[in-house]
């Protein structure tokens, strides 16, 4: 019994022993099975991330080389004929595409860029051997960079006529121009009628683009008077050069000739002291020299020519006076005035002029905030800076006011840009030597003609001061109103200009910088495309 037991134990111990066995096989086959697994998704999340490092590396140069094939586009002047775009020859690889951008409001658009504005370049660059198992995010790479405009000389012309006013105003009420070292004080406007009266004087030419003009009241002028539309010389007044208008009037003095494309007409025995050239003659007066009349001419009482009279008819009374020889024209072809109208000064063009600190080179920037508006405080912004050109930003201000006992003194030239000057009140802007002073109010819209923007507007009046050894410019897009015994050496340059109540404007050229002010024209910045820099350069999500 005891052997039996014995061999039923050793046989329980072996079926025991082999089922233990068994779940140790099972164990290790679960486990290489896991560990194949984990090798196969290492081995394939590798393959993955290398393809996707070297998409990466790929597209990125690909968008650089295309950064640098549009700047070089620029620098050789490719970007027009390229409608603004760069890609990569045919068949390489990796490729890329690149765009070239404009600013236009606060975005941009395709296009070539000048060199006083800033340039967009946006480059996508694609890989040639894409990212596998899904890594396909660094296929492409986009590059966007903003490169500055290509700043311009420091240089600053004195150009520009005295007054130059886009609408015409009266220039009367005793207002006067005076010569300053020899300059020759001229008003020119570009629209509208023109009336100059009240004693005023100085002025060596007024040019009225686009409109008539009434010279009366006393009013003297130097030089001569051009106008589009009818120029009126009467009431005592005294033209010293000569009148060229589309129809002329004469019932005071013109010291040299007429033309006239219109009638001439003359009454009250007034002088015309040189000759005279016109469709149509009527006069009782004086003509010194000769006159050329294509038409009809009637000479009534006491009127005296004293040179030839050459017209294609002739009325006149017995006791009319012709020293020369009368002779009549061609009635179908009459022959051309032997005396040639002379050139007429050109009235440019409104200049836009806003704020860019870029043309105020070698003028320090210092922009005021609406606490500091007040005399006091742009008195003392000032003194800090010594000797040194400042170029004041003051359009966060509601007003820049001088008033009463107030006077600025100043150290170095000085540029205030702000909406609203009041001037006035028996204050004063001051310097111990020759300094420039310019007072603008910005012309934010760039259409060619003044743009009023809110509340802006130029006034200098009652008495206010301006020290001999300053030249200032007044730059206004809206009216500008100098009166009340005014004195100020400089320029005016405005929509509308009212001078007048006794005040006086010593012309001195000072000019604005970036532009010649006798044309018009906004001068060409000095530098090339190679002189652009680097504003920013960043990779962005969405390229071309």
């Amino acid at each position: 019994m005891l052997l039996t037991r014995l061999i039923r134990v050793i046989r329980r111990a072996r079926r025991e022993d082999e089922g233990a066995a068994l779940a140790a096989v099972v164990g290790l086959m679960a486990t290489s099975l896991l560990l194949t697994a984990l090798v196969s998704t290492s081995v394939i999340s590798s393959a993955g991330f290398t393809s996707a490092v070297r998409a990466d590396v790929q597209s990125q140069a690909a968008a650089e080389a295309g950064i640098a094939d549009a700047r070089a586009g620029l620098v050789n002047g490719t970007c027009i004929p390229s409608l603004n775009r760069y890609v990569s020859p045919a068949g390489t690889t990796p490729r890329y595409v690149a765009t070239v951008w404009v600013p236009l409001g606060s975005g941009w658009v395709q296009g070539c860029p000048i060199l006083s504005t800033q340039a967009r370049i946006l480059s996508t660059g694609y890989a040639a051997s894409t990212g596998v198992n899904g890594a396909t995010a660094e296929n492409s790479t986009n590059i966007e960079v903003i490169l500055s405009t290509v700043v311009g000389s420091s240089s600053i012309t004195a150009s520009g006529p005295a007054i130059y006013s886009y609408d015409a105003q009266n220039f009367g009420g005793g207002g006067k121009l005076t010569s300053v070292n020899g300059s020759s004080p001229s008003v020119m406007t570009k629209t509208g009628n023109l009336v100059c009266d009240g004693g005023a004087e100085g002025a060596v030419n007024v040019v009225v683009e686009s409109g008539n003009l009434d010279i009366n009241g006393g009013c003297k002028i130097a030089g001569s008077a051009w106008a589009s539309g009818r120029v009126k010389v009467d009431g005592g007044t005294v033209v010293g050069g000569n009148v060229i208008g589309n129809g002329v009037t004469v019932n005071s003095t013109v010291n040299g000739s007429v033309w006239s494309t219109a009638d001439l007409t003359m009454s009250g025995n007034p002088t015309v002291g040189g000759n005279a050239t016109a469709a149509s003659l009527t006069i009782q007066g004086n003509i010194n020299g000769s006159a050329w009349i294509y038409g009809n001419s009637t000479l009534n009482w006491t009127t005296r020519i004293g040179g030839n009279l050459t017209t294609k008819t002739l009325n006149t009374p017995s006791n009319s006076f012709v020293q020369g020889s009368t002779s009549q024209t061609s009635p179908n072809t009459p022959a051309a005035s032997p005396f040639a109208t002379p050139t007429r000064p050109i009235v440019p063009n409104w200049v836009d002029y806003n704020y860019d600190k870029s043309k105020w080179q070698g003028f320090t920037e210092v922009v005021l905030s609406p606490l500091e508006c007040s005399y006091l405080l742009i008195k003392a912004r000032l003194l800090l800076y010594g000797t040194t050109p400042i170029l004041l930003d003051a359009r966060s201000c509601s007003s820049v006011t001088i008033n009463g006992a107030d006077i600025l003194d100043l150290g170095g030239d000085l540029a205030i840009f702000a909406n609203k000057f009041d001037f006035s009140g028996g204050g004063g802007i001051s310097v111990s030597t020759s300094k420039r002073l310019w007072l603008i109010n910005p012309d934010t819209v760039a259409n060619s003609q003044p743009t009023c923007g809110a509340g802006q507007s130029l006034s200098v009046s009652g008495g206010f001061s301006f020290n001999s050894n300053i030249s200032v410019m007044m730059y206004t897009p809206c009216r500008i109103n100098i009166g009340s015994s005014t004195n100020v050496r400089g320029q005016v340059y405005s929509g509308l200009a009212t001078i007048d109540g006794g005040s006086r404007i010593g012309y001195v050229a000072v000019g604005l910088p970036g532009v010649d002010l006798d044309t018009g024209t906004v001068s060409v910045p000095a530098g090339t495309e190679s002189n652009r820099t680097i504003v920013s350069s960043r990779n962005v999500q969405v390229g071309n």
